[in-house]
């Protein structure tokens, strides 16, 4: 009976065997997939993230560019052009990145180098002396055109990228569900199979996590390479972990900002309106973007852009915020100077036209009298018989009413400039 009762055992034992390493290997070749995808996943939304990121600093190096040269045309001062070939060259080094991220294929370069080619165009005419050459071709729009050709491809550069991570974390949740059902099936099974997949998951696991956690350290070394203040907030607003590159910027250590200690570093003028509306963004979770001054580590106030995105679990529920600041008082000052610029071409006009305006009416009574007095004295020589000085006193009467029809012409300028200008509707043949 007992040799009986073995060999049931020993049956038994080995058909479980070969079961339980069946699902074993089963369970061990899908979680290795699913490490493998899940590794895959990481990289390829850190890639992700920094085209993303490289198309942001490109958008604003090409605005500099854009900045710069209008600048220069307008005021022909070389100070424009700082801005002008600092963007040159962060738009260069943008471009640069992308092709070594593998996005150099796309139709954002050839769009952005046609908007560089015509800023360059510019620039050179003015440099040349051909001011109103240069005024004619920025006229013509095709800077414009350019300058949206350019940030249409990359809004469809970003959205392109943001899809693609979309697509794979959309992929990467379904198969986690297609491996959730197969462990359950092995350890329903086979108690020791199962242990043993939940043993590699849970190595998967950990070796995705550290995966992971060098991706993110990779990625915010990127962050910390760029001009831009990246960082991360809790659902309800306030810092609750270093700042890397917030401390870089204000030299304010984490005790410091920590929670809502942050508002110190914005300008007091600022802050009443950013309490205001920064709550109501984090109660609706939604995007929020605005300017205010921050406080520079030199002491210094800048104009920075502020932008915050939600970030969501797979429920819906608000995970955390994560927003940058940009550096724009660069841009705010150049728009500044333009718009005095501005002002004071326009203030010289309005002085030239009335100048102009004076000008002519000053000389057009003189004018008058020397044209009848020539006519007179042409009719007392031509009664004295003196026929021969008729032809000089006729040049003198010419020239005259040449030099009024000249200084008429230049009151009706200055009467265009000055919108005040009469037209007359006539009836005449075209041929």
């Amino acid at each position: 009976m007992s040799d009986h009762l073995a060999y049931r055992i020993d049956r038994r034992t080995g058909l479980l065997v070969p079961l339980a390493a069946f699902l074993f290997a089963a369970g061990a070749v899908a979680g290795g997939f699913y490490v493998r995808c899940e590794t895959t996943l990481r990289r390829d939304v850190a890639l992700g993230n920094a085209r993303i990121v490289t198309a942001e600093r490109l958008e604003s190096a090409l605005k500099d560019v854009e900045t710069g040269e209008r600048g220069y045309v307008i005021t022909g001062q070389d100070s424009f052009l700082e801005p002008y070939h600092a963007g040159r060259r962060v738009v260069a080094q943008m471009l640069a990145t992308l092709a070594q991220l593998g996005a150099g294929d796309s139709d954002l370069p050839p769009l952005v180098a046609q908007k560089i080619t015509y800023s360059e165009q510019l620039v050179a005419l003015r440099r040349q002396g051909a001011v109103d050459d240069a005024k004619i071709t920025t006229a013509s729009g095709r800077g414009k055109m350019a300058m949206d050709a350019a940030r249409a491809a990359m809004a469809r550069f970003k959205a392109d990228q943001q899809q693609q991570m979309d697509r794979a974390d959309a992929a990467q949740s379904r198969r986690g569900n297609a491996l959730l059902i197969a462990t359950i099936t092995a350890m329903a099974g086979c108690f020791v199979a199962g242990a043993l997949a939940a043993h590699l998951r849970q190595e998967s696991e950990r070796a995705s996590r550290r995966g992971l956690a060098l991706s993110e350290a990779r990625f915010r070394k990127l962050i910390e390479a760029s001009a831009t203040i990246t960082w991360l907030m809790a659902p309800e607003g306030g810092f609750t972990e270093p700042q890397e590159s917030w401390t870089a910027f204000t030299d304010q250590p984490f005790e410091t900002i920590r929670g809502n200690g942050w508002m110190h570093s914005v300008h007091p003028d600022d802050r009443a309106e950013l309490a205001k509306f920064w709550p109501q963004a984090m109660a609706e979770g939604m995007k929020f973007v605005t300017e205010h001054r921050l406080l520079r580590r030199d002491g210094t106030w800048r104009n920075m852009l502020a932008r915050a995105v939600p970030v969501r679990d797979d429920n819906g529920a608000l995970r955390e915020w994560v927003g940058t600041h940009t550096d724009i008082t660069e841009q705010r000052h150049a728009e500044a100077e333009l718009i005095t610029a501005k002002e004071s071409a326009e203030d010289a006009n309005r002085a030239k036209s009335q100048f102009l305006a004076n000008m002519s009416h000053e000389l057009r009574t003189p004018l008058s009298a020397v044209i009848g007095y020539s006519e007179m004295l042409a009719e007392e020589i031509e009664d004295m018989g003196a026929t021969a000085l008729l032809a000089d006193v006729g040049k003198i009467r010419n020239n005259a009413r040449h030099l009024l029809s000249l200084i008429n012409d230049v009151l009706d300028i200055s009467k265009i400039e000055a919108d005040r200008m009469t037209a007359y509707a006539e009836d005449f043949a075209v041929w």
